[in-house]
């Protein structure tokens, strides 16, 4: 929070009744952060059923000496 104050002509400085108590709060977010945030938010909710589901597929459809060979693989690729 930033407390701006004019102290060359006194309006909203310490002396006026105006400026005691009176503080302008300024956003420093730009707009593109929000942009950013949904599209977080929506990657995350499309892997997280593919990540859940490959691990899943692979113990399933492969032999069991091969299993975590593939599992290791795709992991990384999925973080």
């Amino acid at each position: 929070m930033r407390d701006v104050h004019n102290a060359t002509s006194g309006v909203g400085g310490p002396d006026s009744a105006a400026g005691c108590g009176a503080v302008q709060q300024t956003s420093d977010t730009h707009p593109a952060l929000y942009f950013f945030i949904v599209a977080r938010l929506m990657n995350g909710i499309g892997n997280s059923g593919t990540t859940v589901l490959s691990v899943a597929y692979i113990d399933e459809n492969t032999s069991k000496t091969k299993s975590p060979l593939y599992i290791g693989i795709v992991t990384p690729s999925t973080i």
